[in-house]
């Protein structure tokens, strides 16, 4: 799959069960989440269109978070079993503080 130029990739976090590790490429539009699958070295990104202002992170919950352009951090619920996002972004906080380098947030 290619997205063009991407300038960045970031390493997330490896998910439950040890074969798939959530990453974000940081392309001209902004951060994209993807997955990749450590057996086949393939990997997917998980939302076109619609590019975070931040990498994604994973929480225990079972959602991807990450900031919007407009400030806003949400979730989106994803089966870390198949490395699939299973429904829409939920809004956690309407406006965060947003800088030019990111959004500063942590996943516990």
């Amino acid at each position: 799959m290619s997205l063009g130029r991407a300038v960045v990739v970031v390493v997330g976090s490896g998910l439950p069960g040890g074969d798939r590790v959530l990453f974000s490429i940081l392309t001209k539009d902004g951060w994209q989440p993807a997955v990749l699958t450590l057996a086949t070295r393939g990997w997917q990104v998980l939302r076109r269109g619609a590019p975070g202002y931040t990498p994604a992170h994973f929480a225990s919950s079972g959602h991807v978070i990450y900031a919007q352009a407009n400030g806003g951090l949400v979730a989106v619920p994803f089966d870390a079993t198949r490395g699939e996002l299973t429904g829409s972004a939920i809004s956690l906080l309407e406006r965060i503080d947003i800088v030019r380098a990111g959004a500063a947030f942590a996943v516990s």
